[in-house]
């Protein structure tokens, strides 16, 4: 019931409802009512002590791009570069010259930007997803290895409070099991971190780092819904 408990991320009572009969729904079976996660996982899920942002930018707010400038250092290499007011504003450059404006790409409804960035004790190369309002909806770290995304927990721990942890296997090739961890805040807003350190993608050491806000975490969930819709279509 993972996607059912996902469900209780939507805004409204109504939504929430809605979204779980989906769930339930997909599943191809009659599932009781007594299963049907009933609690908010603003109870389960790690309550953040304070509002989620990413280095001061807050999440789902309009006209906050501009933050992404006053963070991003001094260019850190041949083609990495700073947002500017231009590529904030969705007028990426050709894709021939990605390489030397940091990754920039648009389409009609987001803006897409990577830059080095230190964040906690380490330095990082995210993905900064954001609407053409400004609002930054999602930021990605990915490629690190577990023990990177292990010590980041404590860093996260340490500003936000602790978070749920969820643990378990995944196993190699040869039969190996290695234990994972998975760690999550959510915040008043509905802004969500999500840190997994091992068993990201199925491999051992794969590791990755998200924080999503209310209306992306939205869309993640009808994505997912609409991937069991597929699955249970092609059985």
């Amino acid at each position: 019931m993972v996607v059912g408990e996902s469900c209780y991320l939507l805004k409204t009572s109504g939504q929430q409802a809605a979204c779980i009969e989906a769930a339930v729904r997909l599943t191809g079976r009659k599932v009781p009512e007594s299963l049907i996660p009933k609690v908010p996982p603003a109870l389960s899920i790690g309550k953040a002590r304070e509002e989620i942002t990413f280095k001061g930018v807050p999440f789902d707010k309009p006209g906050q791009g501009d933050l992404l400038i006053g963070i991003c250092p001094k260019q850190t290499n041949s083609w990495s570069h700073c947002p500017t007011p231009q590529t904030l504003a969705g007028m990426c450059p050709k894709y021939k010259d990605i390489l030397e404006e940091g990754s920039c790409r648009s389409n009609d409804s987001a803006i897409s930007l990577q830059f080095y960035v230190s964040y906690g004790p380490m330095e990082f190369h995210p993905t900064f997803n954001l609407d053409l309002n400004g609002s930054l909806r999602e930021v990605g770290i990915y490629g690190h290895t577990a023990a990177t995304m292990d010590a980041m927990i404590g860093y996260i721990s340490d500003k936000y409070g602790p978070p749920l942890i969820d643990r378990s296997e995944v196993q190699n090739k040869i039969g190996n099991r290695f234990p994972t961890t998975t760690a999550t805040w959510i915040d008043s807003r509905g802004t969500q971190i999500v840190i997994r350190a091992g068993g990201e993608n199925g491999k051992v050491d794969g590791a990755s780092f998200t924080i999503r806000s209310a209306t992306k975490q939205a869309e993640y969930v009808k994505w997912q819904l609409e991937q069991l819709q597929h699955a249970r279509d092609n059985l």
